[in-house]
């Protein structure tokens, strides 16, 4: 199935796609994809209040607080092992709201949490060369190559000793990668991108399908 051009569509239209398509990817891998001491669930990505200054920024903040991800934890005391973040409009909506994206994800990274992250959104104003970009200068100091205006990125991170990440970026219209989800350093199961794409957008509302 080929990637929609989510910019074309609302905040709360996305968001509906967005936590669907989370529960999807938990499906499949409690399904037989993930080994029996592991479980994946949805779970909400909590964020600070913040008070909106018009009508849409309080639609872009409410759908945000409502934003889930999907985390993938070891049945022995239930710690977390890998998570799984779609990125939201949300997310971008400010500089604040981005700093906070980016600095969640760093500690993920430094408390050997392993992470994929998932950006159906071009380059913005917060990460002109994309979200991979953003997150590993944030991280290392470095700089890294830029993501194409155009394109979008599926970033998987493995979290150890020092940080790996493997990158792919995909344009509208091109299908989804099969992305690595590190449960340990070295060992990863690749996630059904495509497959559970396709099945959360069979189920998305026709009337929003026909707009993308």
């Amino acid at each position: 199935m080929p990637l929609h051009d989510w910019n074309r569509m609302s905040d709360g239209q996305f968001h509906h796609f967005h936590n669907a398509w989370i529960y999807q990817l938990a499906e499949a891998l409690n399904a037989g994809l993930l080994a029996s001491e592991f479980l994946a669930a949805g779970e909400p990505a909590a964020i600070a209040h913040e008070v909106a200054s018009d009508s849409q920024a309080s639609e872009t903040m409410r759908y945000e607080r409502k934003r889930d991800r999907l985390t993938i934890r070891h049945v022995s005391g239930n710690r977390v092992v890998a998570v799984v973040e779609i990125v939201s409009p949300g997310n971008k909506s400010s500089r604040a709201r981005w700093e906070a994206f980016l600095g969640k994800a760093v500690d993920f990274l430094e408390a050997g949490v392993h992470l994929l992250l998932i950006d159906l959104f071009p380059p913005g104003r917060f990460d002109p060369e994309g979200l991979h970009a953003a997150l590993w200068d944030r991280l290392t100091g470095t700089p890294t190559t830029p993501l194409p205006a155009d394109q979008r990125q599926f970033a998987a991170y493995a979290a150890g000793e020092t940080v790996e990440a493997f990158i792919e970026p995909r344009g509208v219209g091109s299908p989804l990668p099969s992305a690595p989800l590190f449960l340990a350093p070295g060992w990863y199961i690749l996630l059904p991108l495509e497959e559970t794409y396709m099945a959360t957008w069979q189920a998305y509302p026709e009337p929003w399908r026909k707009l993308l």
